[in-house]
């Protein structure tokens, strides 16, 4: 998926966006197929996920964690997804998970985001940039 992100120099925000390529992996969870002895957390049907982003225009990205980092921080842009099912009806925003702790360099930690799925909303799925 390819996604639109701010271009920063140095910290300072352009009036600009560059392109970037999105990786994401999805996991379904809950729904029944948590077990029997399910934690709480594990119970309601959804699809939790992560997302990775490279800039295929600029590979020389500065810095200790350079080979490892994404092209923003998670403090400049966040991602806006929605999943559509074939249930129908309107799509769901996934929610954004937060930094629990302030991390040394954000770009080294990939976003993490959660999306509720809506009753019999089947097996298959289609995940968009809002």
């Amino acid at each position: 998926m390819y996604v639109k992100v701010p271009v920063y120099v140095n910290k300072v925000p352009q009036n600009r966006t560059a392109t970037a390529v999105a990786t994401v992996w999805l996991r379904r969870l809950g729904g029944g197929q948590a077990g029997r002895y399910a934690l709480p957390h594990q119970k309601p049907d959804s699809i939790r996920g992560v997302m990775w982003l490279d800039d295929p225009n600029n590979f020389k990205l500065s810095g200790p964690t350079s080979h490892a980092a994404m092209p923003v921080h998670h403090q400049q842009w966040e991602p806006r997804l929605v999943l559509d099912t074939l249930a129908g009806g309107k799509p769901v925003k996934a929610v954004l998970e937060s930094l629990r702790r302030k991390a040394w360099d954000t770009r080294i930690r990939p976003f993490s985001f959660l999306f509720w799925l809506p009753a019999k909303a089947g097996d298959c799925f289609k995940v968009m940039a809002a």
